[in-house]
This record gives structure tokens, sequence and C-alpha cells, in this order.
């Protein structure tokens, strides 16, 4: 499983523990809404874009996403 499909994965599990939708997403990181689409639909998304929203949701939201049942993001 590549990045990209990790952080799909990652924000369709905040999306429905977090009841929040993906123009919030975009609200919260600053990403346009257009790319965040981009990631629903599968394409291919840079580091800089998984680091910003890692960042943004705070590793150890990530953690604790991932203990859920999110899947696993390597930070760096």
């Amino acid at each position: 499983m590549n990045s990209s499909e990790i952080l799909r994965d990652n924000l369709e599990y905040i999306l429905w523990n977090r009841d929040i939708n993906r123009m919030k997403i975009a609200e919260l990181t600053g990403i346009p809404y257009n790319q965040i689409l981009l990631i629903f639909k599968g394409e291919n998304t840079s580091l800089f874009t998984i680091d910003v929203i890692a960042e943004t949701f705070g590793y150890e939201t990530w953690q604790l996403l991932k203990v859920d049942g999110a899947r696993d993001y390597h930070w760096r």
C-alpha cells in the first residue's frame, strides 16, 4: 500500500469518526478542495501534502487513529 492509499484510508476514517466533511478537511489543512477530492479519487499525493495533513491532525491523533484501525503512517 502506497502513501496515497494510506492517506485516503486515514482521511476516510477521520471523516467517519470525527463527523467532518471533505470541505472541512480542506479548510483545516489549507489544501485546495480540488486536491482533497483527488486524494479520495486515488490520485498520487505528494509527501508534502501527506505531511501537511498529518501535522494538521497531529501526530498523536494519527497514532490514536492507527490504534483504532486506521492505516499506519510513517512519520518523517
